[in-house]
């Protein structure tokens, strides 16, 4: 017997896309990376928080997302 799935409907096809938008595979562990992005920049403005949550962004997804090479080198200031 084969087995023939039902079609999405649009509304299950915006939310399966949003939610890996908005919860990306690559940032889920067992602390949610802004929560960490959020400490690391506490008490920086401006571009010294921007580098800095970059930065801790890249590291935290190393090895879910491209290797830690090439995250190094697109993140000059670590």
């Amino acid at each position: 017997m084969n087995h023939i799935e039902k079609p999405k409907t649009r509304s299950e096809v915006i939310n399966e896309h949003f939610k890996s938008v908005n919860h990306p595979s690559h940032y889920q562990g067992k602390t949610e990376v802004i929560d960490i992005i959020d400490q690391a920049v506490d008490g920086l403005s401006g571009s010294a928080a921007f580098n800095r949550g970059n930065a801790v962004k890249y590291i935290m997804r190393a090895g879910k997302k491209g290797t830690l090479s090439l995250i190094l080198k697109k993140q000059f200031g670590i």
